[in-house]
């Protein structure tokens, strides 16, 4: 999943996300909790592919299953589950009186369908859930207009779904929680067009759609969610675009108009947590980064991306003040299988970046041509970046471009460089390598090729030892590395203050994509909404 840079003037300590836990109060219902958001393009989760329209799909939608602080899989719809011992049959019993927002029941049927319909879009390269649904026997068959069906789905109840791998996946039960195969009621999605049902999206969540407009996604509980119905009334997010210089988000939340905020340090200790907010901590298992498109002159020159990537002192872009970032030592993150405490990026080295540049042909940069590098709002590195490279020759430009726009020019194929973030949303690094370079990999804006990494990921997702799956991840890791596809920048911590009347915000392991607001209530004992 990509997520836009935010500004780095905070960093990574090594703080958890904790609850704010109430004892021996009573929650109350009612009220809106209000947040600001770039707003998505699209609700379908099928479809989504930032964390911005994760973040409100995640109070829409339900998958099979979920995960909880840990990364354990536990019932979502489905009530409980057996798996054979050659992991490769999964047998779901769906839990009863399930429904969708419509008042319909959730049946096998609507599962069935909404991983057929994943595997329509992966047709045509839209739907970033094929990355786990072509672990499934005949998905891969039907994605290629080889079968009428996928053989590897089916429905023998009501309440029953079967799903029989190519070949077992350790990690496939967690892999069902991904946001992008949700559960979609078929009557709905059927009667709806892409683009439709996206705008008027109908999951089983706890909050379903209210209005949306260029300026605000609202939802409202929804009173009859298979778990307990949500505290809040509303939910509001509020778009990125309608605050202005004299109207900022700190702005609005210290007049208590919001009740969540993404916030440096700096606006951490002008808010003095304790008294006007509450702060929330949320390492977010994510890497940064500056990546390559490598069918792009000169970055189609692996020798030029490797002397690109010793030329710059990553430590350096981080202040020593910063609590919430620390630099990246490989590109899978911590907390993800497959972390090695060991670093495998390549240690800043100006005068090998400058041979490397020699030999291929551009002594001192001669002969380079300017790159442009496309940001949302990277803030912090950016002028140290084109410093660093400057000193070997290579010009290196930051140019701003607002979320929507890079993200066409990526689909395009024509960004020659971008900074980007990237949460997989699920535990399993091979994953995470594979969307991001395998050759048919969802997030892969790099047009990276490897048949090497392609083999090795490919194994790692169908191995049951997690011994030499890790040997594996290590393996593809240390090749993308050499290739270098990328600069890994950092891994960040999230910081948020919530107004002090917020009780029980939980954040989930994957940060704000993965907070679920049906248990959060509003405190008015501790002050007042405005």
């Amino acid at each position: 999943m990509l997520v836009l840079l935010p500004y780095l003037s905070s960093g990574c300590d090594q703080v958890k996300a904790s609850p704010r836990i109430v004892d021996g109060e009573s929650p109350r219902r009612g009220g809106c909790f209000r947040t600001p958001l770039n707003l998505p393009r699209t609700l379908d989760p099928a479809l989504l592919d930032d964390v911005y329209g994760k973040a409100v799909a995640t109070q829409l939608f339900d998958g099979l299953v979920q995960l909880d602080l840990n990364l354990r899989p536990i019932p979502g719809i489905a009530e409980f589950w057996e798996i054979s011992r050659d992991r490769l049959d999964y047998r779901f019993t769906l839990r009863r009186g399930v429904r969708f927002h419509s008042g319909q029941e959730v049946t096998s049927s609507d599962v069935a369908y909404s991983f057929e319909r994943i595997v329509d879009m992966a047709r045509r390269g839209t739907s970033p859930g094929f990355d786990i649904l072509h672990l499934i026997r005949g998905a891969q068959a039907y994605k290629d207009g080889q079968a009428t069906d996928i053989s590897g789905i089916r429905t023998p109840e009501p309440y029953v779904v079967e799903l029989e791998l190519e070949r077992p996946h350790q990690g496939f039960l967690s892999a069902l929680a991904y946001e992008n195969v949700r559960i979609v009621p078929r009557h709905a999605a059927e009667d709806s067009s892409e683009d439709s049902f996206g705008k008027h999206p109908v999951g089983t969540g706890p909050f379903q759609i209210s209005s949306w407009t260029d300026h605000e996604i609202v939802l409202r509980r929804f009173d009859d969610y298979f778990g307990n119905a949500a505290y809040l009334d509303e939910v509001r997010y509020v778009s990125e675009d309608v605050f202005k210089p004299d109207d900022t988000p700190d702005k609005r939340f210290q007049a208590r108009q919001l009740e969540l905020l993404e916030a440096s340090d700096d606006e951490v200790n002008v808010l003095d947590p304790g008294k006007m907010c509450t702060v929330v901590r949320n390492r977010t298992p994510s890497l940064y980064y500056i990546g390559f498109n490598v069918d792009v002159a000169p970055l189609d020159d692996p020798l030029v991306r490797r002397a690109i990537v010793l030329a710059i002192d990553r430590n350096r872009l981080i202040p020593t003040q910063e609590s919430t970032i620390e630099s990246a030592t490989g590109l899978i993150p911590p907390g993800l299988f497959g972390y090695s405490p060991h670093p495998r990026t390549p240690p800043f080295d100006r005068a090998e970046a400058a041979r490397l540049l020699k030999q291929a042909g551009h002594p001192g940069g001669e002969g380079l041509p300017a790159i442009v590098c496309y940001t949302t709002s990277f803030g912090l590195g950016d002028n140290r970046v084109a410093d660093d490279l400057r000193q070997v020759g290579v010009r290196m430009t930051f140019k701003p471009i607002a979320w929507p726009a890079l993200k066409k020019m990526l689909n395009e194929g024509a960004a020659p460089a971008f900074v980007l973030g990237y949460s997989g949303g699920i535990a399993d690094g091979d994953q995470f390598l594979f969307r991001l370079f395998h050759s048919k990999g969802s997030a892969n804006n790099f047009h990276y090729k490897s048949g090497a990494v392609d083999a090795l990921l490919e194994e790692a997702v169908g191995t049951l030892d997690s011994q030499w799956r890790y040997t594996l991840c290590g393996r593809a890791e240390s090749q993308i590395i050499e290739d270098a596809p990328l600069v890994p920048l950092f891994y960040y911590t999230s910081t948020y203050v919530a107004q002090p009347y917020v009780r029980n915000l939980l954040m989930g392991p994957f940060g704000l994509r993965s907070v679920r607001l049906d248990k959060v209530w509003l405190d008015d004992r501790r002050g007042t909404p405005r």
